[in-house]
């Protein structure tokens, strides 16, 4: 209950920074290897989207901005890159923290990825 309270006041901070971190899990091909984390800081209207894992490529290697869009469930989190060639992605997490899903954009639709990203709030 705790985490939630806290990622509530987070999400409706208004002119104040807040920050957020979701367990993410990394594969190796099809199967799970590692678990970094994703985390979103904002300030007002910035939005700073971060990955933190073992082997990044030079799309999520660096703080990308992020457009950033809530409903009643769920946060979505779209990183803008700053290379081109990256492929477009997106984080559906849910607001209670207890997970979420990835997006992947493919010939201009959003498709639902297959693999468990995890993206559970961590401390």
């Amino acid at each position: 209950m705790h985490r939630l309270a806290a990622l509530v006041v987070c999400l409706m901070a208004t002119g104040s920074a807040c920050a957020q971190k979701w367990a993410f899990m990394t594969y190796n091909g099809n199967q799970p290897a590692d678990v970094g984390y994703v985390s979103l800081e904002q300030n007002g209207a910035e939005a700073i989207f971060r990955m933190v894992a073992p082997s990044l490529d030079k799309c999520w290697a660096q703080p990308l901005k992020a457009e950033v869009t809530r409903n009643e469930t769920m946060l979505v989190i779209t990183p803008v890159f700053a290379f081109p060639g990256c492929v477009e992605q997106r984080f559906h997490i849910q607001l209670d923290g207890k997970g979420g899903y990835t997006e992947f954009k493919q010939r201009g639709v959003w498709a639902r990825s297959n693999r468990d990203r995890k993206l559970t709030l961590t401390p």
